[in-house]
């Protein structure tokens, strides 16, 4: 049994003064990035790259087609990528902001308990192991990850 659902069509896009120049620019611009990407693969990529530029170049011809003839059914892609974009560089910020506002970082001696996202700030249930870089210890002591044990501030002797 086949079950089919239509979804309701895209209202019209809104009509202003040079809509239809800038969506005949943004029609051929993406696919000719899609080719410009293709061409400078630094590798052989055989049949591909011709499949892909005649695949590119039917693309950016529909969609020329849609942008001048059928222009009120035209959505820019360059504002659907700009969004996304925007979006992820937003997000970006704000995580660099989160950090710089972070009070004090592990460089300063603040234990991260593996057990949970909370941080442990020298209670005895989180052991962090610390490596002595000093230069009594050997390469092949610190490759084997030999080092002193720490309860919150207090080391421990093995």
């Amino acid at each position: 049994m086949w079950l089919l659902i239509a979804r309701e069509p895209r209202p019209d896009a809104p009509f202003w003064l040079g809509r239809h120049l800038l969506a005949a620019i943004d029609a051929v611009v993406w696919p000719a990035l899609w080719v410009l990407l293709i061409r400078q693969v630094p590798e052989p990529v055989g049949v591909v790259g011709p499949f892909f530029t005649a695949v590119a170049v039917l693309s950016a011809l529909g969609r020329l087609h849609r942008a001048v003839w059928v222009n009120h059914r035209y959505w820019f892609t360059t504002w659907r990528w700009a969004k996304i974009f925007i979006a992820m560089v937003v997000l970006g910020m704000v995580l660099k902001l989160a950090l710089l506002a972070e009070p004090r970082s592990r460089a300063e001696g603040t234990a991260w308990n593996s057990n949970s996202s909370v941080r442990d700030r020298g209670s005895a249930s989180a052991p962090q192991v610390e490596v002595d870089a000093s230069p009594s210890h050997s390469a092949l002591g610190q490759a084997h990850g030999r080092g002193k044990l720490v309860f919150g501030d207090q080391p421990i002797d093995r």
